[in-house]
């Protein structure tokens, strides 16, 4: 791998901005419930991503596949990994910028996908 791309999943960037969001709001103090919820939306999601990612037919396994794995292992809902409240504040911060970053390049592929269809340059 030569480059930095990004993870080849072909989801709209709002859906990352939805996950940054709520893992956002997940940094702040809210009931348990919530923290389950968002332990199950961020672990499905991922999971698919790196799914998705290292089942490419080219066979490239990018950073992408690891990082979206280990994101899952640490939000899995049924084997709770137990930390304080400031390392998951950390944690939800730095994943919510990382998934808005990640939804601002989607929203600029996905503009440059559409301008080479209507064959603008």
């Amino acid at each position: 791998m030569g480059y930095f791309q990004l993870p080849k999943f072909n989801l709209s960037g709002k859906i990352y901005v939805g996950i940054g969001i709520l893992l956002l709001i997940g940094a702040a103090p809210m009931p348990y419930g919530y923290y389950t919820f968002l332990r199950i939306v961020v672990c499905g999601f991922s999971a698919i991503t790196s799914y998705n990612n290292f089942n490419l037919e080219d066979g490239d396994k990018s950073f992408w596949s690891w990082l979206y794995l280990f994101i899952a292992i640490i939000f899995n809902p049924f084997a709770v990994i137990h930390m304080s409240k400031d390392v998951w504040m950390f944690i939800d911060i730095s994943l919510g910028i990382l998934f808005f970053l990640t939804a601002h390049k989607v929203g600029v592929l996905e503009k440059n996908m559409l301008k080479i269809k209507k064959g603008d340059k």
